[in-house]
């Protein structure tokens, strides 16, 4: 719990850390943290890729199907960091409950330089995943 102590004694060595810890434990409070989906949506702006990428998977994981949510995964599924892209078009392909424009995007990360991206994304999701599993 070092990082908790620093952080209420106000002296976060890597703010940055916390805010990628921060997005990804609100991914996996799943759709109990739906009111924390505009603060996402903030910190997609995040200059460090580390927190876009949680920032995708949370988003994905809460399941909001709003606009704006989609376009922000739309827009970071065009990122050049393969991670930030992989777990974006992860989490709009649950948004889009399987579709298959979301499924073949997948299959390109795969075929391209997000292929282990793209597994630990799947790995991430656990049996949300298997759905896909057949169309890849």
């Amino acid at each position: 719990m070092p990082l908790v102590g620093s952080a209420l004694a106000n002296r976060v060595e890597d703010p940055a850390a916390v805010r990628r810890r921060a997005a990804r434990w609100l991914g996996f409070m799943g759709t109990a943290a739906e009111d924390s989906v505009d603060a996402l949506l903030q910190a997609a702006g995040d200059t460090h890729a580390s927190v876009q990428r949680n920032v995708a998977f949370a988003l994905g994981a809460i399941g909001v199907d709003r606009s704006d949510v989609v376009d922000v995964l739309e827009r970071l599924a065009g990122s050049p960091d393969p991670s930030v892209r992989a777990f974006a078009v992860v989490s709009l392909w649950r948004l889009s409950a399987g579709e298959s424009g979301a499924s073949r995007r997948l299959w390109e990360l795969l075929e391209g330089d997000a292929a282990g991206e793209v597994a630990i994304a799947l790995i991430d999701i656990g049996p949300a995943a298997d759905p896909l599993l057949p169309s890849i």
